[in-house]
């Protein structure tokens, strides 16, 4: 289930992520289209807010920092356990 999907070409300069969503997780993607490329990292509802992703990295292994690409709205289950701190 998607909802609300973005995409950015290139990967924007975004150091910091922002969840307002009222029912959904946000999963930030560093690759774009129609199959979800590349790896991806998510940002819960009760979390809200990570306001450092230095430390960070997407399922791929390659750092999130000034790398995502896009996101899409998703269910909690979707995340698989890649969560932003």
């Amino acid at each position: 289930m998607a909802l609300g999907i973005i995409r950015h070409q290139p990967p924007t300069r975004t150091s910091s992520i922002l969840n307002k969503g009222q029912t959904l997780d946000v999963q930030f993607f560093n690759g774009t289209g129609s199959g979800w490329t590349g790896g991806y990292i998510c940002l819960s509802r009760s979390e809200g807010f990570a306001s450092n992703l230095a430390d960070d990295e997407f399922s791929s292994g390659a750092t999130v920092n000034n790398a995502i690409s896009s996101h899409r709205w998703v269910v909690y289950t979707a995340c698989d356990n890649h969560w932003a701190e």
